[in-house]
């Protein structure tokens, strides 16, 4: 073949290989990943093959695929080492133990990282050589950072950046540099320097401008990170807006571990504001993806274990395969298990916020505050209700007595209530107390008499404990609502939690004070 031909298909090959990995990834990941495998298919170099291989397994990574990803870099490992490349062993072992070390397999991951670094002094071009090493010095901070000894891994990171640097001027050298600024900021702001991480992100957008990387996912890493840094500066405002920035980065990208941090950054940011229906927002949003991630794990399990399985009957070390087995498939327990941890005690925060919510109701004897607390609209419009002269200020706050009273009673658990048989109780009519009602509560009706149900039925089952042993339709009917399924979708919005998960976490505090 003509040589300049193969030049021009190679030149087009890292052109479209460069984009995919650095823009087209970190925006629309199932084109990224057609074109990868469109670029697997059609080059017969298997240098380029390799690159095709690891650039699926990283775009799976970003997807929190880690079962495929690890498959399609075995695959490529195998490439690797048929071939000598001693280039590509080094990158795929660094990647490999990153994967392995973030499913918590430590020993297998660091046996991938001494493998990298021994083919990395393998490699004959200077500059290769630099780029593995410094990776596998990033790739061994992050075993520090996993043990907490933050000094250490800077230290490791401070190697990276100086080999980083030595580099020739081009965009992965800038990119790879601001991989390692996001590191140092993170490791920075771990023990507590503040400025110093605040400096190391700011870099790590620079060096992302000068690497044409400005679509990366690694630019929301940056901003949550600066977002952190804020929030312990108690610089709420200015947090606020780079979570967003990095939420908005996470949504687009479809970058799973990035949407977990930003998710649980913004509910941690909503909490403290007191901006309920944003909590449950992201809270919400964070839980998915936890649950998801218990998934993809099980299903990691299932198939390792299938695949070991088949290997067993093949081997004559099978008892070694099955003690590997058995390794592993404690490694998922615990690991679920901690994921469980976790999502438990997010439960149980939320059920002590509720009874929070629910002893401020009784010590004011005023249920109309907790609704208020609830939606966050304790500050009434004032502009809004000076500019609306629907009714006058006497009428107006004769309704607002007549609510109050009515929220101290439990007319609302009427399950054919209504808008028209309230207002002609209340002895008004239905335009006026719509208006009230969406002024002063901050919702409108349905939502107003819904949450008035859910909270009477808590301060049921706090105040009388044989109502935590009913079951959930004698409960909702006894609230007032007309079904079981309306009942839990209506107490879940409201409260955070489903009535299921809110008795057993009641149950429990009850069995800990017993």
């Amino acid at each position: 073949m003509c040589p300049n031909l193969i030049y021009g298909q190679q030149k087009k090959f890292d052109s479209v290989f460069y984009n995919t990995a650095v823009n087209i990834s970190g925006t629309d990941t199932q084109k990224a990943l057609r074109i990868a495998d469109s670029l697997y298919r059609k080059t017969p170099e298997k240098r380029n093959k390799l690159r095709a291989l690891m650039l699926t397994a990283d775009i799976y990574t970003k997807k929190g695929q880690i079962n495929k990803a690890i498959e399609y870099a075995l695959k490529a490992n195998l490439l690797a080492e048929e071939t000598n490349n001693y280039e590509w062993i080094a990158r795929i072992s660094g990647f490999l133990s990153t994967q392995y070390r973030s499913t918590g397999l430590k020993s297998a991951g660091k046996r991938f990282l001494s493998k990298g670094m021994n083919a990395a002094q393998k490699i004959s071009d200077t500059n290769m050589a630099y780029l593995f090493l410094a990776t596998a010095y990033q790739e061994n901070a992050y075993y520090e950072m996993e043990d907490k000894a933050f000094q250490k891994a800077i230290e490791s990171l401070k190697k990276a950046d100086s080999l980083f640097k030595k580099l020739p001027e081009n965009p992965t050298k800038y990119f790879m540099l601001a991989t390692n600024a996001e590191m140092l900021g993170k490791n920075n702001f771990f023990d507590f320097n503040f400025n110093i991480a605040q400096k190391h992100y700011s870099e790590g957008l620079l060096y992302l401008e000068k690497a044409s990387a400005e679509d990366s996912p690694l630019k929301g890493f940056i901003y949550d990170g600066l977002g952190k840094v804020f929030f312990s500066q108690k610089n709420y405002d200015k947090a606020h807006n780079y979570f967003l920035k990095a939420a908005a980065i996470a949504e687009k990208v479809d970058f799973t571990t990035l949407k977990t941090e930003v998710y649980q950054d913004l509910s941690n940011y909503y909490d403290l504001v007191k901006d309920m229906p944003n909590y449950k927002h992201y809270n919400k949003l964070y839980n998915i993806i936890v649950q998801s991630q218990i998934k993809e794990n099980k299903q990691s399990a299932d198939k390792i274990v299938s695949s070991i399985n088949k290997e067993a009957q093949r081997s004559s070390k099978s008892k070694e395969n099955y003690l590997y087995l058995l390794g592993f498939i404690l490694f998922i327990l615990s690991f679920t298990f901690i994921l469980y941890v976790i999502h438990k005690k997010r439960e149980k925060k939320k059920f002590q916020q509720i009874l929070k919510l629910l002893k401020e109701r009784n010590l004011q004897s005023n249920a109309s505050e907790i609704s208020k607390a609830l939606s966050e609209n304790k500050k009434l419009q004032t502009e809004e209700k000076q500019s609306t002269l629907m009714m006058s200020p006497a009428v107006e706050e004769l309704l607002v007595d007549k609510l109050r009273k009515f929220e101290l009673g439990n007319k609302f658990t009427n399950n054919s209530i209504s808008l028209s048989s309230l207002s002609t109780l209340l002895e008004t009519n239905s335009k006026y107390l719509s208006y009230v009602i969406n002024l002063h509560k901050g919702k409108d009706f349905n939502s107003y008499i819904n949450e008035l149900r859910i909270f009477y039925i808590i301060n049921k089952i706090e105040n009388d404990t044989i109502y935590a042993n009913y079951k959930i339709s004698y409960l909702a009917q006894e609230s007032g609502f007309s079904s079981h399924s309306k009942f839990s979708a209506v107490f879940k919005k409201v409260t955070g939690l489903p009535p299921t998960v809110f008795l057993e976490q009641y149950k429990s505090s009850k069995s800990k004070k017993n």
